[in-house]
């Protein structure tokens, strides 16, 4: 629940489509799942959730140019996606378990390039791990070919035995074809996948073509600044007006950072809104929301006193919006 409130998860769904990435990576990122373009929901043959997705389609330059915690809140929109369809075919099904998803995944293109992206990886992993358990039914993984084993040692430590028992490699050159007709209609299956569903997944673009997309995003500025060792840094917000919500980003260059958040009103005791805790923020960028309901200050708090030897290097940004509510 501290990590659901510290990201926004039960929000995303309304406010990350209005980032400024999110045109660019719904229409850019190798799966029908969040596409505009995917023609429906797809499902299996038992009526259950059903999902591919093609990292050797990804754009291994498009991960370094898009800010990390752009991909990462993007990321979480998915998750946060998925767990709204399977909801809804629960209730549509009547069904007395919780629903699962069953994901292919298809590696055709997958290079030494893509090694570039096993942080971002591993990131995607630990997230799913920690915060979504028990959402997958089944992943079968195609094409896979042997720079795979690479990536795959990087981030099978974030998955527990029980979760990787649920993963099928096919190697490249085998037929996959009957293993997935199996499980999903002809209708619900895409035509490169043997299936008679006309839809294509989205492709990756030249880097000439990635950079001018790009470019035309306005990028978001983040302050820099350093937290002393042995040392807190803290900024205060001052709010003038009731009722309003606080965004705030932070990453942190090599080194985690401890990050709390309170809450004074004007004459009266501080109010703990977040604990101050440690947050591999060089790994993973710290992203959230917090509603304010009366007037008075926010202190966001960067805590580094468990570090006696070396400060840090801190890149942060946040703005005040009216509440919608």
């Amino acid at each position: 629940m501290k990590w659901r409130a510290l990201v926004g998860a039960d929000t995303i769904l309304e406010e990350f489509p209005k980032s400024p990435y999110f045109q660019f990576l719904s229409s850019h990122y190798p799966t029908n799942h969040t596409d505009p373009k995917c023609p429906k929901v797809l499902r299996c043959r038992d009526g259950t959730h059903f999902c591919i997705e093609s990292m050797g389609s990804l754009n291994s330059e498009a991960s370094a140019l898009v800010p990390q915690q752009e991909i990462m809140k993007y990321h979480i929109y998915g998750m946060e996606l998925a767990n709204k369809v399977r909801t809804d075919i629960f209730h549509e099904l009547g069904c007395k378990e919780l629903q699962q998803s069953f994901v292919v995944e298809d590696l055709s293109g997958l290079g030494m390039s893509h090694l570039s992206m096993i942080e971002t990886l591993k990131a995607f992993t630990q997230i799913d791990n920690n915060n979504y358990p028990e959402t997958l039914r089944k992943v079968v993984i195609i094409n896979v070919p042997t720079v795979f084993s690479i990536i795959w040692k990087a981030v099978e430590y974030f998955w527990d035995a029980k979760q990787v028992a649920k993963f099928q490699f096919i190697s490249s050159g085998s037929d996959y074809s009957s293993i997935l007709q199996k499980i999903v209609p002809l209708d619900h299956l895409p035509k490169v996948y043997s299936g008679e569903l006309v839809y294509d997944l989205p492709k990756a673009i030249p880097l000439p073509e990635l950079k001018l997309e790009l470019s035309k995003i306005e990028k978001k500025q983040y302050s820099v600044d350093r937290v002393p060792r042995s040392g807190i840094l803290e900024k205060e917000i001052r709010i003038e007006t009731a009722n309003i919500v606080l965004h705030y980003e932070f990453k942190t260059v090599d080194y985690d950072i401890g990050f709390g958040i309170v809450y004074k009103e004007t004459g009266k005791n501080i109010q703990h809104i977040l604990e101050v805790q440690r947050y591999n923020s060089h790994i993973i960028p710290v992203f959230g929301r917090i509603t304010v309901q009366k007037v008075g200050s926010i202190v966001l708090q960067w805590d580094n006193t468990f570090s006696w030897m070396t400060e840090k290097e801190l890149h942060y940004t946040y703005n005040v919006i009216p509440s919608s509510k």
